[in-house]
């Protein structure tokens, strides 16, 4: 596992779960590419990661649609070591449930500018101390994450592909050990 931005590294494989629009599909989806990014910077970080994705979202149908279903199959040849799971949206009154369940595994979760509407506000609210969590905001300068239980913001970056996931990854290596939660 390799050090993050300050020397040290984790002193273990973490478990994060990142939820989003779609990292399958970049059709009319340019931010898939910068989250494909960051994912892989964290697997070569020696982490488990998966990304959430609601099944049947827009840019995979649009895709679909546009390409054939080969385009979005191709993701699974291309990008064999990024993990994800489709998942069907729970009703309303499940949806909490759903989460803190997916939290229950986790050690650290991002729930990233575009995931689905109904989730911010459960993100928020969701009682799992066990887990760092942060949450992608938009920014004049950019995107930031921010640390949902202090408020604070982690990082800052520009969302390209090529835009230092490497040292994004470091950085939310840091706000874990920051928060100084063990397991």
């Amino acid at each position: 596992m390799s050090a993050d931005l300050n020397g040290a590294a984790p002193d273990r494989e973490l478990r994060i779960v990142i939820i989003g629009r779609s990292i399958r599909s970049d059709w009319r989806n340019p931010r898939a590419l910068t989250h494909r990014a960051l994912v892989r910077a964290l697997i070569d970080r020696g982490h488990d990661v998966v990304f959430l994705e609601e099944r049947r979202n827009d840019a995979v149908i649009g895709q679909m649609k546009a390409e054939g279903s080969a385009a979005v199959f191709a993701f699974d040849e291309s990008h064999p070591d990024i993990r994800y799971r489709s998942y069907d949206p729970p009703p309303p009154r499940e949806l909490g449930v759903w989460l803190g369940l997916e939290a229950s595994t986790a050690d650290l979760m991002i729930l990233l500018l575009d995931a689905p509407a109904a989730l911010p506000d459960l993100y928020a609210r969701l009682q799992a101390p066990h887990v760092v969590r942060l949450h992608e905001i938009d920014g004049e300068d950019g995107s930031r994450l921010v640390d949902t239980t202090t408020g604070a913001v982690v990082t800052q970056y520009h969302p390209s592909p090529g835009d230092g996931a490497s040292s994004v990854a470091g950085v939310i290596e840091s706000a874990w050990r920051a928060a100084g939660i063990r397991m």
